[in-house]
């Protein structure tokens, strides 16, 4: 039975209330599950189910649970937009929440500001799903700078101003390089070289060799997804490439685990939350523990722990709204002060577009994540 399968079920499942007379809280999200990142959007659907089984288990509020319908939309920015309102218009659900790519998560906004149900935990970046005119968008995660700057502040650290760059020439890509120009005089960053591939017919091998041909370069700063991150570092091990590799937090899943499993390249990871793995705060125990009981298994990763995350905010919101409805939704989400998950301390007062600037780093090496 596939993820999606289970997903379908638990709906059906979890709309049961307990004394078979109260309603659901129906909450929408359109991810990639199927397709070339579907590990990705299964390691999101697996995160956010954990923290709504949890919330159901423990009934929910006054009775009432979580109705989570997760929709397939393949990646496809214009299915995003079409799911999402479909959830919002058809489904009647209350929330958005954690969408997964730059575009994706814009086409998804868009539904979010036209109807008035609040979109929380973009997985994404950018700038403009932060601006002040998304009033109905709750950006949780650092932004692209913030991301990008973490992996600058790294190789300052490590006496390095200087990497090649690999940009994915796409609506992501860009936005992410648009992000790392910003901060380079910061942290007195120049790139040694700067290589833009077509998403649709890359050519790793023609990165590789590009890249070798610099000897003097310490590092590899990759701003592409996960397919494309795993294709161009196989041919840079093949290329016999001995230096870092960056990488941007979405690609902290299980596809890049899978993808690298017999390649021994280090890769360096920003990351937007604190580990999961062996960390003794409560977040990451309750995380372990309720993906396990989700799933039946231990393959935790860093971008589940950001969805689960997510979930808990909304989670929080509802616990304050004196009504369940999206008007009150966005009230509360609007109102939310301090919020304290663990490490991070998430608000929404203020201008604020944007509830943590929380970054860090990992590193994976053999197919383990250590931070």
């Amino acid at each position: 039975m596939t993820l999606f399968q289970r997903g379908l079920i638990a709906t059906i499942t979890a709309a049961v209330c307990v004394s078979n007379a109260c309603a659901a809280i129906k909450v929408g999200m359109v991810l990639p599950l199927s397709g070339p990142l579907a590990n990705t959007g299964n390691d999101i659907a697996q995160g956010t189910q954990a923290a709504v089984d949890a919330f159901n288990k423990a009934g929910g509020i006054k009775g009432q649970l979580i109705e989570l319908i997760i929709e397939d939309d393949r990646f496809d920015a214009k299915l995003s937009e079409e799911l999402s309102r479909g959830l919002v218009k058809s489904k009647g659900v209350s929330a958005l929440l954690s969408c997964f790519g730059t575009v994706s998560c814009l086409a998804v906004a868009k539904v979010a500001q036209e109807t008035g149900v609040p979109l929380v935990g973009p997985i994404a970046g950018s700038e403009a799903l932060r601006d002040s005119k998304q009033t109905k968008v709750y950006s949780i995660r650092a932004n692209a700078s913030e991301e990008v700057g973490g992996l600058l502040n790294y190789l300052l650290a490590i006496k390095q101003n200087s990497a090649s760059v690999v940009v994915q020439d796409d609506g992501f890509g860009k936005a992410y390089a648009n992000s790392l120009l910003s901060v380079s005089n910061k942290y007195e960053f120049k790139p040694a070289l700067q290589l833009t591939f077509d998403p649709k017919a890359p050519n790793y091998n023609d990165i590789a060799s590009k890249i070798v041909a610099q000897n003097a370069t310490p590092a590899v700063l990759l701003i592409a997804n996960t397919v494309h991150s795993v294709g161009i570092i196989k041919a840079l091990t093949a290329a016999k490439y001995y230096g870092q590799v960056l990488n941007l937090a979405g690609q902290a899943n299980s596809g890049f685990v899978k993808g690298l499993a017999n390649v021994s390249q280090l890769a360096v990871f920003a990351t937007v939350t604190p580990s999961p793995f062996g960390d003794s705060s409560p977040a990451a125990q309750a995380y372990r523990t309720d993906w396990k009981l989700a799933t039946g298994n231990d393959n935790i990763t860093y971008i589940g722990f950001e969805s689960y995350l997510n979930a808990q905010v909304l989670i929080t919101a509802l616990k304050r709204s004196k009504q369940l409805t999206s008007v009150e939704i966005n009230q509360s989400l609007s109102q939310l002060n301090k919020a304290n998950f663990y490490e991070l301390k998430y608000s929404f007062t203020g201008k604020s577009r944007q509830a943590s600037s929380f970054t860090d780093l990992a590193v994976m090496s053999n197919g383990t994540f250590r931070h």
